[in-house]
């Protein structure tokens, strides 16, 4: 049996950024940063029920050429 051995960064789980987007206000609010996918979806819905004011919320993976 052959075993490949995978790079260590293909292995990592991805991390990700929360920001939202609040009425009234100039600029996005970061949330969270460098957090795993179940968390970044938790901290985006308390975001959303915890604020009236939060018009959306974008969940968006780190690494990227926006970053």
């Amino acid at each position: 049996m052959i075993t490949q051995a995978m790079n260590p960064l293909q292995q990592a789980e991805p991390l990700y950024k929360v920001i939202a987007y609040i009425e009234h206000q100039g600029e996005p609010l970061l949330l969270a940063i460098n957090q795993p996918h179940r968390q970044v979806w938790q901290i985006a819905r308390k975001g959303m029920d915890e604020n009236p004011a939060t018009v959306s919320v974008r969940v968006m993976k780190q690494g990227g050429k926006d970053d």
